[in-house]
């Protein structure tokens, strides 16, 4: 009976202890219900709304490298220098007003899940193409 016992709850601990891992790059997954540029798009708008973009430099954690070469990474890239956030190199651990991004962008039922982790503090949201538009379809979730 003991035996049962460990070998129910082992991968109950193991379950958890994955979920609780922190990916050290960000993930884009390709969402062909959702246009990635206008994504990207968005996404700065959201970051530009939260931080102020001249005074703030951010450090995207980027994807793996069979994923760089995606149009929601470009777009999101060229989008925050567009808002004026200075954009500094993987590499670079500190500095003034200095933030790390990742992001994780993930099929969803109709459209895409997007989860943004900035210094720890993750906002998450589903969003979904609407004829000429992307709109959230769930509420913003903030979590430390």
């Amino acid at each position: 009976m003991r035996s049962y016992r460990t070998l129910c709850t082992v991968p109950m601990v193991i379950l958890v202890g994955c979920a609780s891992v922190k990916l050290p790059r960000s993930y884009v997954e390709t969402v062909p219900q959702v246009d990635a540029t206008t994504l990207g798009s968005i996404i700065a708008n959201y970051m530009k709304d939260t931080y102020p973009a001249t005074k703030t430099t951010l450090v995207l954690v980027p994807p793996e490298p069979r994923q760089a070469e995606n149009p929601f990474t470009h777009s999101l890239l060229q989008s925050l220098s567009h808002a004026g956030f200075a954009l500094a190199d993987p590499t670079t651990h500190d500095g003034p007003n200095l933030h790390r991004l990742s992001y994780y962008v993930s099929a969803f039922d109709c459209g895409a899940l997007v989860r943004l982790t900035v210094d720890g503090h993750q906002a998450t949201r589903c969003y979904a193409q609407e004829a000429h538009r992307i709109v959230p379809v769930t509420p913003l979730t903030l979590s430390n």
